[in-house]
């Protein structure tokens, strides 16, 4: 992640951002579907906004992306082919996430943004395969523990 002066760069430039990742992500999960299916798996992923909900029920908004505490990434997971959750039985579960754009309160210094540094497709592409690799090994590890 690397430090952006708020100042600098517009909402409509972090929606560009984060719609540019989700695309990505579920192009990438598409293509990596069936290696999980062979497992009885499947993996998913998800863009999602995170942050302070003033109001329960209320959901973070893009207009939000300047507010503090604001946090937008994918979350991936695995899971059964029925949907059901896919963990060790314990505390396990094959989830993973990716930061695309954070804003943070500072002490001293009012409001900090913080953007991802995959500054294109190609490192976008390549660290998402990296997650979604890293939870098919996390899956394959489980399958052989639960079979044990």
């Amino acid at each position: 992640m690397k430090k952006i002066n708020l100042n600098s760069i517009t909402q409509k430039e972090i929606l560009q951002i984060e719609k540019q990742f989700e695309r990505i992500a579920l192009n990438k999960i598409e293509n990596n579907q069936e290696k999980f299916r062979k497992m009885g798996l499947k993996i998913e992923a998800a863009f999602g906004r995170v942050g302070d909900e003033k109001e329960i029920g209320k959901e973070v908004q893009p207009s939000d992306c300047f507010e503090n505490s604001y946090n937008s990434l994918i979350f991936f997971s695995v899971a059964y082919l029925d949907g059901t959750d896919f963990h060790d039985n314990e505390d396990g579960y094959c989830i993973e996430h990716l930061d695309i754009w954070i804003c943070e309160k500072k002490l001293f210094s009012g409001k900090a943004g913080y953007l991802s540094d995959l500054e294109s497709d190609e490192k976008i592409a390549k660290e998402i395969q990296n997650k979604i690799n890293q939870l098919f090994l996390e899956a394959t590890d489980i399958i052989k523990m639960l079979k044990d």
